[in-house]
């Protein structure tokens, strides 16, 4: 079981037999311990299917948006509970982005990976001089790229391929280089 709480709103994965035969005590324990008044599912891995389980996607209770605008560290991300990966963004890395924060001043950042661009913000938040963001996800920019727009945040541009064969193959990167600040 995964839940990740957005203020009022709980985003749940269950990824095995047994948590799915506690479904609805599941539910009701996060939402009352939580304090959420909705709840969403994207139960939607393919490990469900080695226990005989189909994929669940949607609201769980109340009318819980499919997209909302989440902020940490200073930082606006768009997330995507319907379509975005797993429960939406990768809460547990909170420590992480805000490390490479204040790591970034100055440097050159490869994202690999880069789905959400949470890395990719927080390095340009923290002064990196360009990020270039690997992901095979055709959505994955969408979100980095408002976001840097909005926050006047240059970006150092996306490359659409498999992360994992990034060492395999080499990449030219072109830098976009220029005078905005936070």
């Amino acid at each position: 079981v995964v839940c990740d709480r957005y203020a009022g709103l709980a985003v749940l994965q269950l990824s095995s037999a047994g948590a799915e035969r506690w479904r609805e005590a599941l539910v009701d324990a996060v939402i009352d311990a939580g304090g959420c008044r909705t709840a969403y599912e994207r139960s939607d891995l393919e490990v469900r299917e080695l226990e005989g389980l189909a994929s669940r996607t949607g609201p769980l209770r109340g009318a819980p948006p499919d997209v909302a605008t989440i902020a940490e560290h200073g930082i606006r991300y768009r997330v995507d509970f319907a379509h975005g990966q797993k429960t939406g963004f990768y809460l547990d890395q909170r420590a992480n982005r805000s490390r490479l924060r204040a790591l970034a001043a100055g440097r050159e950042v490869l994202n690999a990976f880069c789905y959400s661009g949470g890395f990719s913000l927080a390095a340009l938040a923290g002064g990196a001089r360009s990020v270039l963001s690997i992901d095979s996800s055709a959505a994955a920019p969408i979100g980095q790229d408002l976001a840097a727009l909005l926050l006047g945040l240059p970006t150092g541009g996306f490359i659409d391929r498999n992360a994992s064969r990034a060492n395999q193959t080499v990449y030219q990167g072109f830098f976009v280089q220029d005078d905005w600040k936070v």
